[in-house]
């Protein structure tokens, strides 16, 4: 209860319970544990909404055979994955999974078309947040090392959904322009584009990763 009292969302953090295993590659970087919330890499996998359709009009119910509630709305999902989420900042300032929280749309339907402007983008807030899909294992570097999409911010050329094209105000879900982390912030792009960088320290533990897995392998 005194965590709660001071403001603090738990009482105990995971190295409170566990210890960092000095053997384990990924506990000897520093960075690592200075810098990123435990779940940031031992989480397996998180539910996410990309784009939020609110519909409401008679005529949308038959349209898009969606269920109305009484008030006469209809949510419906431009996409929905189940994979490893983003990362960003949490409140505390380390690394943390983060996802959607509302990247909503409103759409009014009369007449078999749109009352107004069609797909009125209402909120593009994210949330840093816990999973709740904590396992032993990790990632490959790479999962997150050189991989710009994983902290907001997809390149152009790696786009697969079309927004606007689409007719949406946002280039990408995976683009930050025009979003924001209500609970935290976005990575720095500066530090993105330190964590692509190859460097010899880099190489050297992505090798030894690998040799460690095959190895584990081989001895079966």
């Amino acid at each position: 209860m005194k965590s709660l009292a001071a403001g603090q969302r738990a009482s105990k953090t995971c190295q409170d319970c566990h210890r960092a295993d000095p053997s384990v590659l990924e506990h000897r970087i520093a960075a690592h544990l200075e810098k990123m919330e435990c779940y940031a890499c031992h989480s397996a996998w998180a539910p996410q909404e990309y784009g939020t359709f609110i519909l409401q009009g008679s005529d949308a119910q038959e349209l898009f055979e969606l269920n109305f509630n009484q008030g006469g709305y209809a949510k419906s999902s431009y996409l929905k994955k189940q994979d490893a989420p983003p990362l960003g900042l949490n409140a505390r300032g380390k690394v943390s999974p983060i996802r959607p929280q509302f990247i909503l749309y409103f759409s009014g339907i009369g007449k078999d078309r749109a009352i107004g402007k069609e797909n009125q983008q209402l909120a593009a807030e994210w949330r840093a947040f816990f999973p709740h899909t904590v396992r032993k294992g990790a990632p490959m570097c790479d999962a997150c090392h050189d991989n710009p999409r994983r902290f907001v911010c997809e390149a152009p050329e790696s786009r697969i959904y079309e927004l606007r094209k689409d007719g949406f105000s946002l280039d990408s879900f995976w683009d930050r322009s025009g979003q924001k982390v209500v609970n935290g912030e976005f990575m720095p792009l500066d530090r993105v584009t330190k964590m692509s960088e190859k460097s010899p320290a880099y190489k050297k533990a992505y090798v030894e990763k690998w040799k460690s897995l095959i190895d584990r392998v081989e001895t079966r």
